[in-house]
């Protein structure tokens, strides 16, 4: 996994395949129940950019939401 200096986190499986995503600035503070030691929960939130990729919704142990935009393939 890498972070380059624009915020584009990559992530790269041992197989070759190449993830790369958008974290928001953006952080909603309790858009659900918070639960400690609760993991890191990723949700699909469909194409909300419109570039033809599933974006995604990641839930906080503490409640809170953060948009993940994915790039295109």
């Amino acid at each position: 996994m890498s972070i380059d200096p624009r915020g584009v986190i990559t992530i790269r499986e041992t197989a070759g395949y190449e993830f790369r995503v958008l974290a928001d600035y953006a952080v909603i503070p309790n858009a659900v129940f918070s639960k400690e030691g609760r993991p890191i929960v990723f949700i699909n939130a469909g194409d909300l950019n419109a570039n033809g990729e599933d974006d995604y919704y990641s839930y906080y142990p503490n409640g809170d939401r953060q948009t993940l935009y994915v790039f295109p393939q």
